[in-house]
């Protein structure tokens, strides 16, 4: 027990940890509604006008949902990052 971390060194490393996305901040952000989100994480394309073409970082619920290209429109993932899975609401 004399190794373990005390919870004052488990909050101290956590706050020094910076958010997953923290190198990407020099590109665009793209945020995305829950079906255009969910159509990405399933390999689909998707389009939206008025996004400037390259290299975007998306966002899905207001999560960070990896990086997707965008051409002519059209917006393909490039990385994913794994996403809690979404249930679809009772009907």
């Amino acid at each position: 027990m004399a190794d373990a971390d005390t919870a004052e060194n488990i909050t101290a490393r956590d706050a020094a940890l910076l958010p997953v996305d923290a190198l990407l901040t020099g590109l665009a952000r793209l945020d995305l509604d829950d079906a255009d989100g969910i159509s990405l994480g399933q390999g689909r394309q998707i389009t939206r006008a008025g996004v400037a073409d390259g290299i975007v970082r998306v966002y899905s619920a207001g999560c960070f949902a990896g990086v997707a290209a965008v051409r002519g429109g059209v917006i393909q993932a490039r990385r994913l990052v794994a996403q809690p899975q979404r249930r679809a609401a009772a009907a």
